[in-house]
């Protein structure tokens, strides 16, 4: 879970999967919570960095990433790197 310090009005959402042992990623989706946790975006494979264009933007302070690992990897040899981007919210 990627939480910020305040709520930010987020316009991207920025992926970074480690590829040193090859890609791991077969699919995954980004939540967010704004009361009840819901989908903001999904997609297949990261690769190296995959970036998400929110439109229109949310306002959030907490995201959540699930994967689903290529059939043969564990799911704990998975690393990805999640960052947003935005406006703070005053």
């Amino acid at each position: 879970t990627l939480k910020l310090p305040k709520r930010a009005m987020v316009d991207h959402v920025i992926l970074k999967e480690k590829l040193t042992d090859g890609q791991r990623v077969a699919r995954y989706r980004v939540l967010v919570k704004t009361g009840n946790w819901q989908g903001l975006t999904s997609s297949l494979a990261i690769g190296h960095k995959k970036i998400h264009r929110i439109d229109p933007p949310v306002m959030a302070s907490e995201f959540q990433l699930s994967v689903d690992v290529i059939p043969g990897c564990a799911s704990d040899d998975i690393e990805v790197d999640m960052s947003v981007y935005g406006k703070w919210v005053d």
